[in-house]
């Protein structure tokens, strides 16, 4: 008799096609082996159907940005992953920053983004950061050559008054661990 509510996240295949799909649900018990899950859902459809919802993939964009404030030679992550360049602008004690990810291939781990701003090797005094493009495109959406651009704001109120660096990368929300990134 017990109810329980909450919400799913449901991040959808980079290659996913427009087409319209059902919505389902169904509970699966964590100890049982994962084949005799995917048997059982599968096999028998133990599940509720919720509704219909229509996919529209995002458009592919492939090309960077002429007008792009800050471009990089190349500063690699994941060895998938290319930061292409940014925009930065101060407004008063916020920083507005948009990266250009450039995908060379899809990711098999979803990353999050972070911003940091501070000295390199302590904490940030400032941060931002999360799944790109506002929690919308984990990076395991991110197609081949598909250029992302993924804004951020920074507030620098609490930020005493010096030169800082901004740090930006990737890192896995689980465990914290950052991937390989190579700067030329």
């Amino acid at each position: 008799g017990d109810q329980v509510a909450g919400r799913l996240f449901l991040p959808l295949p980079a290659d996913l096609r427009n087409e319209l799909y059902r919505v389902q649900i169904g509970l699966g018990d964590e100890q049982a082996d994962r084949q005799l899950r995917l048997q059982r859902w599968y096999g028998e459809r133990e599940w509720l159907t919720l509704g219909t919802i229509q996919v529209e993939s995002w458009p592919l964009v492939t090309e960077v940005p002429e007008d792009i404030g800050h471009r990089l030679k190349d500063a690699e992550i994941a060895g998938k992953v290319h930061l292409r360049g940014y925009d930065l602008e101060r407004d008063g004690r916020t920083l507005k920053l948009t990266l250009y990810w450039q995908s060379q291939e899809t990711l098999d781990t979803s990353y999050h983004v972070f911003v940091h701003v501070g000295v390199a090797g302590q904490p940030p005094l400032a941060q931002s950061g999360g799944l790109p493009v506002g929690w919308r495109r984990p990076t395991t959406s991110s197609r081949e050559g598909e250029v992302v651009a993924d804004a951020y704001t920074v507030s620098l109120a609490d930020v005493p008054p010096g030169h800082y660096a901004l740090l930006v990368g990737f890192y896995e929300p689980e465990t914290g661990q950052r991937p390989e990134t190579v700067v030329d």
